[in-house]
């Protein structure tokens, strides 16, 4: 069958040289005027509309990749949903589950937790995984079982998927990945009497920016100039600290330091970074290093913003 002959084409405006119209090259008929904009993309002519659409795809394409990447570079992670806030846990309670979620595998029952790949994690290992006393590990079990952990009679654990999700994502939620390898890192570096402060964190991921890591009212912003800030006298407020002692919470934070060994050789980087003008701190903002948890495509803006190997 002979290819169809196509019955339209572009003409241009002459006096408007920037305009372009569909037109019917039998009759001269305009069919469509004043929406076609056709820029040249290799040897075809095409829309600006599937430009656009183009330059979107790849974008996209590009995120993925980059997060591939980052992952890649990163280790082993997990996801927790981005809009959890552990709201029926202590803070210090929702820093050792997050911990915990570590050694969790994949599994049909949400994860079961792993002290090896081949041996399974009982309740008699809390103690010495959390570096916690017998009466405080089950003052954390009373916590977090049934809704975050469950047991079985056999003794293995498992975490739930409430808050935890290894693996493909198919549900459409939006989740922060968390990495393994430096939240056991930060965890093993933070005294348990600092716990709570790591834990005021994870309890806010609603407002943690997906691209820049930063507490903020609008996290799936991706321009930074349209990024509507938490201010540090609204993060005591979301966690009913008392602003007149931040003085305290800046040098507990200050003090958070894990180490890193990259190209560079080791040293220490801090878990949030908490910048400010030098002239008013309840204004100040708060990032989140992207080595424990981040989502975005990059992670070289969120270390350049926060800052988080300097003293």
């Amino acid at each position: 069958m002979a290819k169809e002959t196509r019955k339209w084409d572009f003409s241009f405006d002459n006096d408007n040289p920037e305009v372009f119209y569909k037109v019917d090259v039998i009759t001269g008929e305009v069919i469509d005027q004043g929406t076609y904009k056709p820029i040249f993309n290799g040897d075809r002519l095409i829309t600006a509309e599937q430009q656009a659409a183009w330059d979107k795809y790849n974008q996209k394409k590009e995120k993925k990749a980059r997060r591939r990447k980052i992952s890649k570079e990163n280790g082993d992670h997990y996801f927790v949903p981005r809009l959890h806030r552990f709201p029926d846990l202590k803070p210090q309670t929702a820093t050792r589950l997050i911990y915990l979620f570590t050694y969790a595998d994949y599994s049909e029952r949400g994860g079961q937790l792993l002290l090896t790949q081949k041996t399974k994690m009982a309740k008699k290992d809390l103690q010495i995984v959390l570096g916690l006393s017998d009466d405080a590990v089950n003052d954390f079990l009373a916590e977090v079982c049934p809704q975050y952990l469950l047991t079985d009679d056999k003794g293995g654990i498992f975490a739930t998927s409430l808050a935890y999700q290894r693996g493909a994502l198919r549900d459409g939620r939006t989740y922060h990945r968390f990495y393994d390898r430096w939240v056991q890192t930060l965890y093993r570096n933070v005294s348990t009497r600092k716990h709570r402060y790591l834990g005021y964190i994870f309890q806010l991921l609603p407002y943690v920016s997906v691209e820049y890591n930063v507490l903020c009212y609008n996290p799936m912003e991706e321009d930074i100039a349209k990024i509507e800030f938490m201010s540090l006298g609204e993060f005591c407020k979301q966690i009913g600290y008392d602003s007149s002692h931040t003085d305290r919470l800046l040098k507990a934070y200050r003090q958070m330091r894990f180490p890193v060994i990259d190209k560079g050789g080791m040293h220490t980087e801090r878990f949030v970074s908490i910048t400010y003008d030098g002239q008013n701190r309840h204004n100040a903002k708060v990032f989140v290093n992207p080595r424990i948890l981040y989502s975005g495509a990059h992670p070289e803006s969120v270390e350049l913003l926060g800052a988080f190997s300097q003293d």
